[in-house]
C-alpha cells in the first residue's frame, strides 16, 4: 500500500504558524527541514540530504517521531543555524 502524501508547507506558512503557536510546537518533515536550512522554497536541500546529514552526523538535531516520521522542531533548527 503507497505511503499517503503529505503536502509540503511554504516557508511563509511555516514560520507565520510559529508565530501563532510556538516555534518549539511546529514539527517540520525533511522536506519542511530541507527548506528552511536552506532559506528557501525554490532550491530546498532534499529529503535525501537530510538523512545523509543526519546518518553522518554532520546535521545533530533532536529527531520527534510521529509513527515512522521523523520530524524535527522548528525552534531546534533555528538554533541550529544561528550556531552555524
Amino acid at each position: 500500500m503507497p505511503r499517503k502524501k503529505h503536502p509540503r508547507r511554504s516557508l511563509r506558512d511555516i514560520f507565520t504558524l510559529g508565530n501563532d503557536i510556538g516555534t518549539e510546537n511546529v514539527l517540520l518533515n525533511d522536506q519542511e527541514l530541507g527548506a528552511v536550512l536552506s532559506g528557501s522554497d525554490a532550491q530546498p536541500l532534499t529529503p535525501g540530504t537530510i538523512a545523509n546529514r543526519r546518518y553522518y552526523g554532520t546535521l545533530d538535531l533532536p529527531v520527534v517521531r510521529t509513527g515512522r516520521t521523523p520530524r524535527t522542531r522548528l525552534s531546534d533548527a533555528l538554533a541550529y543555524i544561528e550556531s552555524k
